[in-house]
C-alpha cells in the first residue's frame, strides 16, 4: 500500500519502502489500496499506534501533508520550519476536538457550502466573492504569517482589495482560499483550496484540497505529484482527435470576449477533440489533467493563485505547462496551456485565438 508523510512531531519513524521517503518527514499512517477517495487510516501491523479515522470535518490528509508543504523550499533554510511546526502551518486545527483552537477550514467550507451566502461581485457580475472566501483566506494567511513573518503573500481576495501581485525573489505563498466560488455559491460541489509556494521566483511546491471529495493533490519540485499519497501520472496522448480538453470561461462576459471564447472552443471541436469540458474550478481541472483523466487544459483570464500550485503538480506528474503562445509559462500573464505531452500542448496553443486579460502584476 502507498503511504503518506506525517509530521515528525508525531514521533513515528520513516520506513524505507515509502514512496515519499525523499520528502524527509516521518511516516506513520498507511493508506489502503484504493484510489484518491475518502480514506480510513489505520495503524501499521505490529506497531502500537492509535487508530485515526478520517471523518467528516477532519482533513487528515492536509495535516499529513503539512510536512511536505512546510519543507518545500529546497535550498532555502529560512523557509523551512522545525518539525514541531509542520502540522499547523496551513490549518489552525486539522482534527477538531476539545483541544482544537478553532474549527478546521474544511469544516468552515463544508458548513458554508450548505447554507445561504452573502454574495458580492468584483470585476463583473460573474466574478463572485463570499464572506467565506475572506474568512478562509484570513485564517490561512494569519497562520502562515505567525510561523513565517518574513514571507510574502499573494492571495485572491487581498488582490481584489488592492494589494499588489508582485512575485519577488522572497519566499512567497500564493493562495486561492476558495477556487470555484461560483460553484460554492450554487452548492455545486467542485470547490478547492489552493496554496502554492515560490522562492527566487520559482515555484517549489503546491497543495490543492478538493473540499467535498477529500482529495489532497500535492506536488513538490523534483519529488513527484500525488493524490492522497498515490503518485499521479499525466496522459501520454498526442492526438487531439482523441483528447478530452478542459477549460474555464473566465470572469468577463462582454460580447467580444464571449465571441473569442466560443470561437476557441469551436476550433477544438472542429479538430475533432473528443470533448471540451468546463467544471467551474481551474485548479481542480488542472488536477484532473495531472491525474490523466483529461489530456489538455487552456484558459485566458485565470490568475496566478489559480495556477501556482497546479503548475507544480502537473509538472511533477510529467506534464507541460506553458504560455498560450507556445513559449515558457509566465505566471502573471493570465493565460495558460497545459497538457500531458508537449505535442498536445502545441496543438492546443496553435488552435487558440488570444483573449487579452492583461497581467496580474499590472493591475
Amino acid at each position: 500500500p502507498s503511504r503518506l508523510t506525517t509530521p515528525a512531531s508525531c514521533g513515528l519513524r520513516l520506513r524505507k519502502s515509502n514512496p515519499l521517503a525523499a520528502e524527509g518527514s516521518s511516516l506513520g499512517l498507511t493508506a489502503p489500496r484504493a484510489t484518491c477517495a475518502r480514506t480510513a487510516w489505520t495503524r501499521q501491523e505490529g506497531q502500537r499506534r492509535p487508530q485515526l479515522a478520517h471523518t467528516r470535518g477532519s482533513p487528515l490528509h492536509i495535516r499529513c501533508l503539512a510536512g511536505v508543504v512546510a519543507t518545500g523550499a529546497r535550498g532555502h533554510r529560512r523557509a523551512r520550519p522545525p518539525p514541531r511546526d509542520l502540522a499547523p502551518v496551513l490549518f489552525r486545527a486539522s482534527v477538531p476536538g476539545p483541544q482544537s483552537p478553532a474549527p478546521t477550514l474544511l469544516a468552515i467550507i463544508r458548513k458554508a457550502l450548505s447554507e445561504e451566502k452573502r454574495v458580492s461581485t468584483k470585476t463583473s457580475a460573474a466574478d463572485l466573492v463570499t464572506e467565506t472566501d475572506h474568512l478562509v483566506e484570513g485564517l490561512i494567511i494569519s497562520e502562515l504569517q505567525e510561523r513565517f513573518p518574513s514571507h510574502r503573500f499573494i492571495a485572491e481576495e487581498s488582490a481584489a482589495a488592492g494589494a499588489k501581485c508582485v512575485l519577488t525573489p522572497s519566499p512567497t505563498w500564493i493562495v486561492d482560499p476558495i477556487d470555484g466560488t461560483c460553484n460554492f455559491v450554487h452548492r455545486f460541489p467542485t470547490v478547492a483550496v489552493s496554496i502554492g509556494f515560490a522562492v527566487d521566483q520559482e515555484l517549489e511546491f503546491g497543495v490543492i484540497y478538493h473540499c467535498t471529495e477529500e482529495r489532497l493533490y500535492t506536488g513538490r519540485r523534483g519529488r513527484g505529484a500525488f493524490c492522497n499519497g498515490q503518485r499521479l501520472q499525466v496522459s501520454g496522448e498526442t492526438d487531439i482527435s482523441k483528447a478530452l480538453v478542459l477549460t474555464e470561461i473566465g470572469p468577463r462576459r462582454d460580447p467580444a470576449t464571449l465571441k473569442l471564447f466560443l470561437s476557441n472552443m469551436e476550433r477544438l471541436l472542429h479538430a475533432k477533440a473528443h470533448g471540451v469540458r468546463v467544471i467551474g474550478s481551474s485548479t481542480l481541472a488542472l488536477c484532473h489533467l495531472a491525474s490523466g483523466a483529461a489530456d489538455a487544459y487552456y484558459q485566458f483570464g485565470l490568475h496566478c493563485w489559480d495556477l501556482a500550485a497546479a503548475t507544480v503538480i502537473i509538472r511533477e506528474a510529467g506534464g507541460i505547462v506553458m504560455d498560450t503562445s507556445g513559449g515558457p509559462l509566465d505566471l502573471m500573464s493570465c493565460r495558460v496551456v497545459a497538457a500531458g505531452t508537449r505535442e498536445m500542448a502545441m496543438l492546443i496553443a496553435q488552435a487558440l485565438q488570444t483573449i487579452n486579460y492583461g497581467r496580474d502584476d499590472e493591475k
